[in-house]
């Protein structure tokens, strides 16, 4: 048996939100570095190698708690404990820890750094890719409403399906839940939705599976980013479903 503890220290864009995601255990889980295995209820196997030619296996079970903002990872092995801890530190940056207790200290010690490096890159990787689409839905609903910035998305984009469908009141959200379980909103990092019946036309913008945009026009009378206007929509309706991946709609002046 030994022990062994190493402290490093990682930039991240936005501490407070990699924080957030560390403390999500589903998003641990899956972001473990020298991940082979997953047993019953959330039991992870963990092999960490050295030289190629040397290596150290064991099951843990995993547990993520935070107290005063910091972040707690306990792995209870079989045959070994792993302790990680996150707090936030100063210029936006993440002090990690890790302490591991067990055999073959010398084999899994060179992976201690690694191992909290890993999730805190992909903690953050997913806080700036929330930071992204908060930004991309900042609103697009203006746009939605201009003939001209529709055109130019549309230049850009695939027509994916034309379908006749028949709306109740308040269906349309039961018709995007379609389009989660067909995969077309995971497919295509922009999407456009536009839909005309007796009652009006609705334009729906998302972009990576957020909705960024919405343009409702019942009767005559424009709803602009007004969501609660889609719940009105109802009728046989038209519906084309466009997909995009253009990177930058900043683009399309």
């Amino acid at each position: 048996m030994g022990g062994k503890t190493v402290s490093v220290k990682i930039r991240v864009t936005n501490r407070n939100l990699t924080l957030k995601y560390l403390k999500d255990e589903d998003f641990v889980r899956s972001s473990l570095p020298y991940l082979v295995g997953v047993k019953g209820s959330g039991k992870v196997t963990l092999r960490f190698t050295r030289m190629m030619f040397f290596h150290f296996e064991d099951n843990y079970d995993l547990l993520v708690t935070s107290v005063n903002g910091d972040v707690n990872i306990v792995l209870a092995g079989e045959r070994s404990n792993i302790k990680l801890t996150f707090t936030a530190s100063t210029n936006n940056s993440v002090a990690a820890t890790a302490t591991y207790e067990g055999p073959r200290a010398w084999v899994v010690s060179p992976c201690l750094s690694k191992l909290v490096t890993t999730l805190v890159k992909e903690a953050d990787a997913r806080a700036k890719e929330v930071a992204e689409t908060s930004r991309t839905t900042a609103d697009y609903s203006e746009k939605l409403a201009l003939v001209s910035w529709v055109s130019k998305l549309l230049m850009k984009s695939l027509l994916l399906k034309t379908e006749i469908v028949s709306i109740p009141k308040g269906g349309l959200v039961n018709y995007v839940e379609n389009l989660i379980a067909e995969e077309i909103l995971q497919k295509y990092r922009v999407v456009y939705v536009s839909g005309s019946s007796d009652s009006g036309t609705f334009r729906l913008l998302f972009v990576s599976r957020s909705l960024a945009g919405s343009y409702v026009n019942l009767g005559g009378k424009e709803y602009v980013g007004d969501e609660r206007a889609l719940n009105e929509f109802e009728g046989i309706a038209k519906i084309r479903v466009y997909g995009s991946m253009i990177k930058d709609l900043s683009e399309l002046r």
